[in-house]
């Protein structure tokens, strides 16, 4: 059975010209998002702008040359605060940062300290096999922060060839600037990774170069990204309510720490999809939270679209709400590549749309744009599930439907894959609870039935009722398999 590919997080993408950066999704727990409450309480930046010193214990393999790496993190955490600075003195806006500017001069005090004593953190250096073992084959290094323990971050020894082959990237200067801006709450900003830990409201949308991406060094994202995560760990409105603009060459400004153009509404899926929260901002702020259970009946049909008359789009154009020919009100939000619509009528969602990019191949490295549809069916939660992995006028690709996604068993499960002509070359599917019996239905696909027999009396109209409920399912999975495989064709 196929795994749905998308996460139950969604939102939104914009801003015109380059800049990235995104604070942590978890930055701002509870109200932390209401001006001048408290956040970023699960990493260093509250104490760090308290003028308290990180304390760090570290362990190097083989301890040896441990000076060295102390002195790559110290400079690292050093360079966090002073690019910010030299870039702000540079576009000679001194007077427009005075309140923050002496913070990034103090710097990020480093006290290294032993296993037995009180820290904040501890950073291992290890062989790169090693790391990888703990962080993933692909990774150079990582940050881990599980509750109840102290944060970690693994880097990589420094190994002279490695470091002239990947020009610098697995360096343990690099890797661990990268870290290091984690454990002060900024998030990834790698194309697979960013729209998974990057909080809704305090990020940006564009694929630039920052050490939280791909760079070698610190950048303006980055000095943007620091700006914000002080300005929203302090609750500051700068520049008011018209912001402040950023430090890179662009038409970015930023209100409450957060981009003056990111859109006004976050979905996001509760209860594994049978609850659904609409969260609407205006100006980087939360002004409402509602919540929608789902219609678990399906008053409309999985496969129909429902025409629309936008209401209010985004400064590119897209549409942010709607309302539907059934009076339905319909949201949008987005992030990065990624948005969701959401259908609501009598205060339940009707559906809920998804479209993210889909990873495929022998080395995960070809994307396409899944959809995903999650609705309600006969009292279960429902998914439609549409992949087409090919380009230009390719149709390869698959699409799955699946009828009780949170029960054990599923009721009603069809997955039917195509090859480049549209072709279908797989056919799996069942209708309610499987058992070892089975039987071939004509559409050349699997079917099983859940029905047992019991005793031997009137074995003759057990056996007709049988063939009958049978028959039933397989006119019904036909049905959905012909809806399925107009559905599937006729996406872009």
């Amino acid at each position: 059975m196929r795994k749905i590919f998308i996460f139950l997080i969604c939102l939104m993408p914009l801003c015109l010209a380059a800049a990235q950066w995104g604070i942590l999704a978890d930055y701002d727990q509870g109200d932390s998002a209401v001006r001048g409450s408290i956040a970023g309480q699960n990493y260093l930046m509250p104490q760090i702008l308290r003028g308290e010193p990180v304390r760090i214990f570290l362990s190097v393999d083989g301890d040896h040359k441990t000076a060295s790496y102390e002195k790559i993190i110290t400079d690292s955490y050093a360079r966090w605060f002073a690019r910010p600075a030299q870039l702000i003195r540079k576009a000679k806006r001194e007077d427009e940062f005075a309140d923050i500017l002496p913070l990034l001069d103090r710097g990020i005090k480093v006290n290294f300290v032993s296993s037995s004593e009180q820290r904040d953190i501890d950073i291992a250096v290890l062989p790169l096999g090693q790391v990888q073992a703990v962080c993933g084959r692909a990774s150079g290094g990582c940050y881990s922060r599980k509750e109840g323990k102290i944060p970690q971050i693994l880097i990589p020894k420094d190994n002279f060839l490695r470091q002239v082959v990947t020009r610098g990237q697995l360096s343990a200067k690099r890797i661990g600037l990268h870290e290091i801006g984690h454990s002060l709450g900024l998030s990834d900003q790698y194309k697979r990774a960013r729209s998974l830990n990057s909080h809704p409201v305090y990020s940006t949308d564009e694929s630039s170069k920052s050490i939280m991406n791909q760079a070698g060094d610190l950048t303006c994202d980055d000095a943007d990204g620091i700006i914000n995560l002080i300005d929203v760990t302090q609750g500051v409105s700068r520049g008011g309510t018209d912001g402040w603009h950023s430090l890179c060459k662009n038409d970015i400004y930023y209100i409450n720490g957060a981009p003056a153009d990111k859109l006004p509404y976050v979905v996001v899926g509760q209860e594994k999809g049978t609850v659904w929260m609409l969260t609407e901002y205006k100006n980087g702020r939360k002004t409402a939270v509602r919540e929608f259970p789902l219609d678990m009946q399906g008053e409309i049909s999985v496969f129909d679209d429902i025409s629309e008359r936008v209401l209010l789009r985004d400064k590119s154009g897209r549409p942010l709400r709607s309302v539907g020919s059934g009076g339905e009100e319909i949201y949008y939000s987005y992030t990065y590549d990624k948005h969701t619509r959401l259908l609501v009528k009598d205060g339940k969602v009707l559906r809920v749309d998804i479209k993210v990019p889909a990873y495929y191949g022998k080395r995960m490295n070809k994307t396409a744009m899944g959809n995903v549809r999650y609705f309600g069916e006969g009292g279960k939660l429902a998914t439609l599930e549409c992949l087409r992995s090919g380009k230009g006028k390719s149709k390869a690709g698959y699409i799955s439907y699946k009828v009780g996604v949170l029960d054990e068993r599923l009721s009603v499960d069809i997955e039917l894959s195509f090859d480049a002509k549209g072709r279908e070359t797989v056919h799996a599917a069942y209708a309610g609870q499987a058992t070892d019996a089975s039987d071939t239905v004509p559409a050349h696909h699997s079917f099983y039935s859940s029905h047992k027999m019991a005793g031997k009396a009137d074995k003759h109209e057990k056996i007709l009722a049988r063939q009958l409920q049978e028959k039933a399912r397989r006119q019904m999975l036909d049905a959905k398999i012909q809806e399925m495989t107009r559905w599937y064709l006729s996406r872009p």
